[in-house]
Order: C-alpha cells, then sequence, then structure tokens
C-alpha cells in the first residue's frame, strides 16, 4: 500500500492564496449590507463618496448633505441607509475611491465641476493621469457615478469642436467612460470671452448662472425655473404622475446621445418644447464689460477679503468688476425638446449606473414672474447681477413648495445609481408610498407592501384605497387598514371582498408620526402609488 504523500509548500502556499482571494472578494461583495438589526429585518447601506472640493464657488456641498446624509427608509422589512462621505482629490490620488469603499461616486455642480474642468485638463501631468485612471477604473470595476449640472462638465466630452477657451477645458478634462456628450450654441466666461475677441453674446447658456448675482447676501434666484418634460418608463419617474415636473436650471447643458450606442441609453427627461430664448419670461440679454482695468480696483480687496482661500479670491475677482453695457443681442440657447436628464449602464459585466442631471433638484422651485434687466449703470457687476428674476407668485408660501419640492429626485437618483431594485427606490410625494403591485392581476387577498422614510418618532403608515368597476368612473378615496409597527416592516393584507369585491383598485399611504408634542400627518399624494385588477 502506497504511502500519502504531504503536500508540497508551493501547493499550501496557493491554497492560502486562493483561500485570501476568496475572503477579499467575499469582502467586497458585501461591503453594502451590514447585519440583521435586532428584530431580524435586513439593513443595507448605500455607499456614497461626495466629492467635495468646491473651491470656485458654491457646490451645495451642504444641501446635498442634509438631502442625503443618514437618509433611511424601509420598503418592507429591508431598511436602506445612505452612508454619505466627503472626497477630495487627495483621496482620489491614494485610491480611496474604490468599489470595495463606495458604491456611488456623486458630483455636485457648481464649483466641484468647475474645478475639475479647469484642473484636470492637462493630459500629460502626472496627476491629472492618475486622477483620471482612479474614477475611471472605479466606473469600470461597477462603481455607479451620478452628476449635477457643471458635475456633467467634467465628466463629458463635447459633441463638436471647440469655439472658447472654456470648451476646450470641456474636452480635455472629460472622462472616456461615457458615450453622452455635452451640447450648447456657446459657452464662455462673460469678461474672458471678450478679452480674446469673441462677441459678449459668447457666453450662452452660461449666461444664466454669470449673470445673476454671486451676492449670497440676499435672496439668491439663480438661473430660472423650467418644466421639464419627463420619462416616466425610468424607474426613476414611474411613480410619478405627471408628464412634466418644474426643476431649477443654472445654465447647465444639453445632451447628446448617439444613435447607436454600445449600451443602454436613456434619455429621462428633455427640454420645454418652447425655446428659453424665444420665451418672452425667460430670454435674457448679451451684456458687454467696458469698464476695463480700472473697473476691476474697487471690488480687487473686498474680493479677497471674502474669499475663504487665496485661489478662490484670485479666480472670482472678475466678478466684482465694474461697468458691464446692456446689448440688444439675446443669448441664443437652441436648447428645445432636447436631453436634459440621461441614465447610462457602463458595457461590461459590473454595469456600473451613469446618472446626469442638467438642472439642480436640490435648490428652491418658484412659480410666475419673468427675468428683469439691472438698469444700466457704472456700477453694474456680475456680483449683484445683470439680472433677476421677478414676481414670483405666492413666494414662501409653504417650505415644502420651495426648499424640498424635488429633494426624491436626487435620493431616487442615488438610489438608482446604486442598483438598488426598482420598487424599492425612495418615495415620491412625501413620506411613505404603497409599492407598486406585481401582477397587476390579483387573487382577492394579497399582500401590499409599504415604502416609508424613517423617523425619530412613532410611526403608523394608513392604506387607502379607491375602486372602480371599468377603470374609468372611480369611487371616493376609502380608509381601509394601518400597520402601527414599524418592527416587523410594513406590509398590509388586503381582502378585496371586506371592500368592493371584484374590479379595479388603487392605493395610496400616509404616515402619521407621533412625536412628544405633536401628531404630524404627510400630506396626501395627487394620485395612486399602486394599482390592481382583482379577478
Amino acid at each position: 500500500m502506497k504511502s500519502k504523500s504531504l503536500p508540497s509548500k508551493s501547493k499550501i502556499l496557493s491554497f492560502f492564496l486562493c483561500l485570501l482571494i476568496g475572503l477579499e472578494v467575499l469582502a467586497g461583495s458585501s461591503q453594502g449590507y451590514r447585519p440583521a438589526d435586532s428584530q431580524g429585518r435586513e439593513t443595507y447601506d448605500i455607499r456614497v463618496a461626495m466629492y467635495a472640493e468646491d473651491i470656485l464657488i458654491a457646490s451645495g456641498v451642504d444641501v446635498f448633505s442634509q438631502i442625503l446624509k443618514e437618509y433611511q427608509w424601509t420598503v418592507g422589512e429591508i431598511t436602506y441607509r445612505v452612508v454619505l462621505a466627503p472626497l477630495y482629490d487627495k483621496d482620489i490620488y491614494r485610491g480611496r475611491l474604490t468599489t470595495k469603499n463606495f458604491d456611488v461616486f456623486f458630483m455636485p455642480g457648481g464649483g466641484g465641476g468647475g474645478y475639475v474642468t479647469l484642473t484636470k485638463a492637462y493630459p500629460r501631468l502626472f496627476w491629472v493621469k492618475l486622477w483620471k485612471q482612479n474614477v475611471e477604473q472605479f466606473i469600470k470595476d461597477g462603481g455607479s457615478y451620478f452628476g449635477i449640472c457643471g458635475g456633467t462638465y467634467s465628466f463629458l466630452g463635447l459633441d463638436r469642436a471647440a469655439r472658447t477657451p472654456f470648451e476646450n477645458y470641456f474636452i480635455k478634462s472629460a472622462l472616456n467612460v461615457s458615450v453622452v456628450r455635452l451640447s450648447f450654441e456657446s459657452y464662455a466666461n462673460p469678461i474672458f470671452c471678450q478679452v480674446v475677441g469673441l462677441p459678449p453674446e459668447s457666453v450662452g447658456q452660461a449666461a444664466y448662472l454669470y449673470y445673476t448675482g454671486w451676492n449670497a447676501t440676499g435672496p439668491v434666484y439663480s438661473g430660472i425655473p423650467l418644466d421639464v418634460s419627463l420619462n416616466r418608463s425610468h424607474p426613476l419617474f414611474d411613480d410619478f404622475l405627471s408628464e412634466t415636473e418644474r426643476i431649477r436650471w443654472i445654465g447647465g447643458p444639453a445632451y447628446t446621445v448617439p444613435a447607436h450606442p454600445d449600451r443602454t441609453v436613456s434619455v429621462i427627461a428633455w427640454y420645454p418644447a418652447l425655446e428659453m430664448s424665444e420665451n418672452y419670461s425667460t430670454r435674457i440679454h448679451a451684456w458687454k464689460y467696458s469698464g476695463g482695468l480700472r473697473g476691476f480696483l474697487p471690488g480687487f480687496f473686498t474680493s479677497f477679503g471674502q474669499a475663504r482661500t487665496l485661489i478662490e479670491g484670485l479666480l472670482n475677482v472678475y466678478t466684482r468688476a465694474r461697468d458691464w453695457e446692456m446689448t440688444q443681442t439675446i443669448i441664443a440657447t437652441n436648447f428645445s425638446n432636447k436631453p436634459f436628464m440621461t441614465a447610462e449602464v457602463y458595457p461590461n459585466e459590473k454595469a456600473a449606473r451613469i446618472l446626469i442631471y442638467s438642472g439642480h433638484p436640490e435648490y428652491p422651485v418658484w412659480w410666475g414672474g419673468y427675468i428683469k434687466d439691472a438698469n444700466d449703470t457704472a456700477q453694474n457687476s456680475l456680483y449683484d447681477s445683470l439680472y433677476h428674476w421677478t414676481g414670483i407668485v405666492a413666494e414662501n408660501q409653504t417650505k415644502e413648495d420651495e426648499a424640498t419640492y424635488n429633494w426624491w429626485m436626487i435620493r431616487r437618483g442615488i438610489a438608482w445609481s446604486a442598483k438598488l431594485p426598482d420598487n424599492d427606490l425612495p418615495p415620491v410625494y412625501g413620506a411613505s408610498q404603497v409599492s407598486d403591485i406585481a401582477p397587476y392581476h390579483q387573487p382577492v387577498q394579497f399582500t401590499l407592501t409599504g415604502n416609508a422614510e424613517k423617523t425619530s418618532g412613532i410611526p403608523t403608515l394608513e392604506l387607502y384605497y379607491r375602486y372602480s368597476i371599468d377603470n374609468l368612473s372611480w369611487g371616493p378615496w376609502t380608509y381601509y387598514a394601518s400597520d402601527s409597527s414599524e418592527s416587523d416592516g410594513w406590509f398590509w393584507m388586503f381582502h378585496a371582498s371586506s371592500a368592493n369585491g371584484v374590479g379595479y383598485y388603487q392605493f395610496y399611504s400616509l404616515r402619521k408620526v407621533q412625536t412628544m408634542n405633536e401628531l404630524l400627518i404627510e400630506t396626501a399624494p395627487p394620485g395612486p402609488d399602486a394599482i390592481a385588477f382583482v379577478q
């Protein structure tokens, strides 16, 4: 009988290497999962790296922190939590942006995207190469990218040759992981375009940013409100009940999608059909700077004194330069019906998601009003604005209508980017909703799942329904039942026999929260959250 030989050292070493690699893969694949809580419910962390370099102008980092940090919602018995971490260039250089650490790389607009555009447009520099390589690798490894306005300028190339210095920066700073491209008539800095011999209207749609004032001590109404058309077949908007939504826009681009892309690309929102430059309420005149070097002197020291950093003072000193003259030329936009938001899936087995918004859902919106040009004086400056939006209807009527009106777009965008199931995205209207019912045809008795934001109070989720025999005429909304305990998740057992029997049903939920001092009740949505036909 032959004796058994001991394994060689090389085999032992190979075994332990395979074991180590296997454990590392398992650890990397379960980063978003947290152990079940004391009630045995599943919990998941959505790890978001938010780019926080905002040297040029404010990029909304504080606002996004308020919207996203520790935001939690529960769908049935699964709880999701957004874990938000600021990310700086030094972190990207050091290789911190990996799928082991994060699920989504979030790029706010404004200063963050502008800073990347200006500083990452030198492809031969080692640090620029390293920055781009690490971000691109994150996406190739399955990490998703979510960019807003300026955060898309620094990510996408241009759909034509550059005609201004700023447009060259867009092309040179772009990453090579998206097939979507920037589209606009022109983009330039309103002073520097004139220095290089371009006409004042070369500022293009960027005027809606530069002209609306950099002085944040008073009411800030940068940009304009736009009623954009939504693609309600996409998971981001399939729970929204209107074909359009009003969103704040501050000079962001339109997008061009190739006719035959090598991946799945969806346009999920479009600019209004009426061109902004043809709409009397939203068109603006080009302004010409005529102050020369002397116009820079009054605000030179003030700019440096109020800046957070020396570089911010240097880069923004031109905003206080005086004087400007209004021309009769209307800024051309040519954005009618062009893509306003796109959603894309990277074409490999890791299937990273790329989501880009041209507008600013994080900022307040308003109704009514129009653009009014500033009086033409020798004291005009970009800092104090060359126009402002006036005549707002019901200003400050409710905080919800203004400040938080579109926050759901940010939260659902993060959730979709993180590859959550389509039916598990956060609520659209208020703090709760009934999850979509599948299949559409249901038996007389079936279970409904609730979706509700987490709260520090004691929540109760109420279910309401209405009935139709023909799917045309509907009865009144009727209270059905309450789930008064979140400990076992949000569910209702619906018995059609105790309602109206066989027929068509629509449902919505209301969340009530008891705090120490009051009972908080969310507003009913404008229509149903979920629908079903009971056979």
